[in-house]
């Protein structure tokens, strides 16, 4: 029951990001705490966690150097500070492999989401509320936690299911 107070915190900042593209540094501050409070937290997935999230901004940051033939700060241009100060509490939730499944659908809803809009309603939306997209995604995690009590900071399903694939059982 802990992990649905988590909810609140989420709930604002997606309101604020979809709202006015931006969110208050105090919310993402009481959804860590939340986080510390209500979750063990298992440090060295952390920090594998914040080396691979890293690696994605430099490659991110790198991509749109390139592109544009000059160096890009990312948070000036193409990412707010919420969006990647979101990602903190990410490294904190979720396991290596859970992390960077969340990401990937996480950016599709909102990429798919943003596209929606902009076709049914026709509006020049500029920016896309990312954290707000993670947050709501990140609730119906929470939530699916909560009934089928699956461990997202546990890669050993997602390996099992590689292997199977792959058929290296």
């Amino acid at each position: 029951m802990k992990l649905l107070t988590l909810m609140f915190p989420l709930l604002m900042m997606a309101q604020e990001d979809f709202r006015y593209r931006t969110i208050h540094w105090a919310w993402l501050a009481l959804f860590i705490v939340g986080i510390i409070w209500c979750i063990p937290i298992d440090w060295r997935i952390c920090l594998y966690n914040s080396i691979l999230v890293s690696t994605q901004l430099l490659a991110l940051t790198l991509f749109f150097s390139v592109k544009t033939a000059r160096l890009v700060f990312l948070p000036s241009e193409y990412l707010g500070w919420g969006d990647i100060l979101f990602f903190i509490p990410l490294c904190l939730l979720f396991s290596p492999g859970n992390l960077i499944i969340f990401t990937v659908l996480s950016l599709c809803t909102g990429i798919g989401w943003f596209l929606v809009y902009r076709m049914f309603f026709g509006k020049m939306v500029e920016t896309v509320p990312l954290a707000g997209f993670f947050s709501i995604c990140l609730i119906v995690v929470l939530i699916i936690h909560v009934f089928i009590d699956y461990d997202f900071r546990d890669d050993s399903i997602l390996i099992r299911l590689a292997q199977h694939i792959s058929g290296n059982s």
